[in-house]
């Protein structure tokens, strides 16, 4: 008989909430902010959160049997991304051996600190969204930590004055000046205050607002009662105005591809499901291009329509030049991690920054180090797209749409800045839709037994 189902694990009470600590501060935490202790490396929540829950979860796996005994079942689907992003994490731990910039600590602990920081999250998310109850908490916290932000970008906007000032957190930061002459830089454009909330740039919190609006319209649908729709309705009029409040150009492209990526899914439900994946992603990029010269109006705007908006379009150039000519000098290895904007990236006010996570990959790791990254993402998107389309017509396949949308909507916006805020979210949603239950056309029920795990 064809397996139509995967198995399930419920983990003890103490995983959900790890994993929703883990959540709010992915998302409701400034990422830039650490508190200073003495003799200790920067800690904040999430890094505390990420930590913790990727200790928890490499203590499950292998101390508990029905771990990876039930993950391997998921086999098919996880494998090719898993063995991507494995290859990606060992070139650029070579790239650490051979590093060539002083970032002012250890090589190693430059990676160590990526990987918890970061790069673990895929692995926390494949363990623990193996759990239904895990799984909820997730997508249901989402469309409230994007209110969340909203309102205190609402309010950052009014009192013109960063969150992290009014709300008194930025006294307790063991952050350095430069970090923040770098923060209060970006907060304004052409005499316009720029709202990032509780993100780490205006770019972020835009791209948040725009890319994750699926997910709120996917809870709006499946709404039963007034109040709710009343209040995800609230938040997509919201997400749209923290679109345009953030002035980030790159923010409409999330909005633009996450939404059309989410409505051409949900009405397309009896096309194979390859056919489908190809057309999507063609679609995707041919409408990308089209808009960009359908118009000059349009590309006035996307090219910059303020001059400091073309500055900032003429800057991003440069770091392009900047960093194929630092491939040239290393293209195999690269500089090593952390590196990239010391190297490629230009001036902003007492900080060195380049706007680019694929510049950014291969400056740090060299030209295998991207290819492995770009392999990643793209088989990754693919996959999670394949697995929406091939589940039963239902509640969880539409919910599958929604964050399948959502995550090609953040890949889109890589290119535009090379913070980790981007990267943190698409790993959970990667792991999220690689790990539903549902396998083919017929649909996980509650009757499917899901191993228990124990302390």
């Amino acid at each position: 008989m064809r397996i139509t189902e995967l198995r399930g694990i419920k983990f003890p009470q103490f995983a959900l909430v790890m994993m929703a600590f883990l959540t709010v501060s992915a998302l409701a935490w400034p990422l830039y902010m650490f508190f200073a202790l003495p003799g200790l490396p920067g800690l904040s929540p999430f890094t505390l959160a990420s930590m913790g829950t990727f200790v928890l979860g490499a203590t499950y796996y292998f101390f508990s049997p029905q771990v990876g005994s039930i993950l391997s079942g998921y086999h098919e689907r996880i494998a090719l991304p898993f063995v991507l992003y494995l290859s990606y994490l060992v070139w650029m731990a070579l790239a650490t051996t051979v590093m060539k910039i002083d970032v002012g600590e250890a090589p190693a602990m430059v990676f160590l600190k990526a990987f918890l920081y970061r790069d673990c999250l895929f692995i926390v998310g494949l363990i623990f969204f193996l759990d239904l109850k895990i799984r909820r908490m997730f997508i249901n916290f989402i469309p409230y930590l994007l209110f969340f932000l909203i309102i205190v970008g609402f309010i950052e906007f009014f009192l013109q004055e960063r969150a992290v000032n009014f709300l008194g957190l930025s006294r307790f930061s063991a952050a350095d000046s430069a970090e923040f002459d770098k923060m209060s830089s970006a907060y304004f454009r052409g005499g316009q205050f720029r709202v990032s909330s509780m993100t780490s740039h205006p770019i972020i919190f835009g791209q948040l607002c725009g890319a994750l609006l699926p997910i709120v319209l996917h809870k709006l649908k499946s709404a039963k009662t007034f109040q709710k729709k009343a209040f995800y309705s609230a938040i997509i009029a919201f997400a749209l105005a923290g679109v345009f409040l953030s002035t980030a150009r790159s923010a409409l492209v999330c909005l633009f591809s996450s939404c059309s990526i989410y409505f051409y899914l949900s009405g397309t439900s009896k096309i194979k499901s390859k056919v489908l994946v190809f057309s999507l992603l063609a679609l995707t990029i041919a409408g990308f291009y089209a808009t960009l010269s359908a118009s000059s109006e349009v590309l006035q705007i996307l090219l910059g329509r303020t001059a400091e908006e073309s500055s900032s379009s003429e800057a991003r150039l440069i770091m392009y030049d900047n960093a194929l000519e630092a491939v040239r000098q290393s293209p195999v290895f690269g500089f090593g991690p952390s590196t990239s904007a010391l190297v490629a990236g230009l001036q902003s006010s007492k900080v060195r920054t380049i706007d680019n996570y694929f510049l950014s990959v291969i400056v740090d790791g060299g030209i295998p180090a991207l290819l492995a990254f770009a392999s990643f993402l793209l088989t990754s998107a693919y996959r999670i797209l394949s697995t929406a389309i091939d589940a039963k017509e239902g509640d969880e396949r539409r919910e599958l749409m929604a964050v399948s949308a959502s995550s090609v909507a953040l890949i889109v916006g890589l290119p535009i800045i090379s913070l980790n805020n981007t990267m943190i979210l698409l790993y959970l949603l990667f792991a999220f839709c690689l790990t539903s239950r549902q396998k083919g056309k017929r649909q996980f029920g509650s009757h499917h037994p899901a191993a228990h795990v124990t302390n």
